[in-house]
């Protein structure tokens, strides 16, 4: 909510977000709560060039930890998976910026 001047905000559904997608520039930051909801927003606006990064993730039972604070249930991994297979997405995780990157 601490939106610089001349930068907009959008919050909305992934349903809304699928269209709101199709309509930001290239220099869009688009932040959501799981790899699922970041494929289903990739799979809705193919041909984007897109860069995902999976932050925090915590830990809880049924979850596997990919990272120091990325753990992921199979639903969530799979989204990753196929997010990986696509051409115009790169996938990769960092908790801060200044971190190192790393790769599934």
């Amino acid at each position: 909510m601490a939106t610089p001047s001349g930068v907009s905000l959008e919050v909305a559904s992934v349903e809304e977000g699928k269209a709101l997608v199709a309509n930001c520039g290239d220099q869009s930051l688009i932040i959501v709560k799981t790899p699922m909801t970041a494929r289903a927003l990739v799979v809705a606006n193919p041909g984007h060039p897109w860069e995902v990064c999976v932050g925090n993730v915590g830990a809880a039972p049924g979850r596997k930890t990919y990272a120091g604070t990325v753990h992921l249930d199979e639903e969530n991994y799979a989204a990753i998976k196929d997010l990986l297979g696509r051409d115009d997405v790169d996938v990769f995780m960092q908790t801060v910026p200044g971190q190192p990157v790393n790769h599934f």
